[in-house]
């Protein structure tokens, strides 16, 4: 057999009440698939998420953040969130970097996610935060 993996909005983990009134119900979505892919994307969140202004420049708490809420509702689903590796779109602008990327990355790890993904939509990853020489390898088989 096959792995099902499904692609949700982040925003959704926020809302698991109403979905956002898009047809995201984690909780019954992750009752058909293998993994769920939330789309976390910083600059996709709303201005006062967690009391952030520019959740873009807080990566690492709105990925933690939105993982630990997703984790409430999709027992026993697997996490594997998409993260940003694009420039920033709906506040400052900026590009995401290596910095940007490598807290988005650890906020994946610290929680029990299995692994994530990066998406940019021109399918350019040449703006760094991928390469570590502290990754654990056992961790990350090649």
């Amino acid at each position: 057999g096959a792995f099902l993996s499904v692609d949700t909005y982040g925003y959704v983990a926020w809302n698991q009440d109403s979905d956002t009134n898009i047809g995201h119900r984690t909780d019954i979505l992750a009752k058909h698939a293998d993994y769920l892919a939330p789309m976390l994307y910083p600059s996709g969140f709303n201005k006062g998420i967690l009391g952030i202004d520019d959740p873009s420049l807080e990566p690492y708490r709105i990925i933690k953040a939105s993982l630990l809420k997703m984790e409430e509702s999709v027992e026993p689903v697997r996490l594997r969130p998409w993260l940003q590796y694009f420039k920033d779109y709906a506040f400052s602008r900026h590009h995401y970097n290596a910095r940007e990327i490598r807290e988005q990355v650890r906020a994946s790890d610290d929680t029990d996610c299995s692994g994530w993904l990066l998406w940019n939509p021109s399918s350019r990853y040449d703006r760094g935060g991928l390469i570590n020489t502290e990754i654990d390898l056992i961790r990350y088989p090649k």
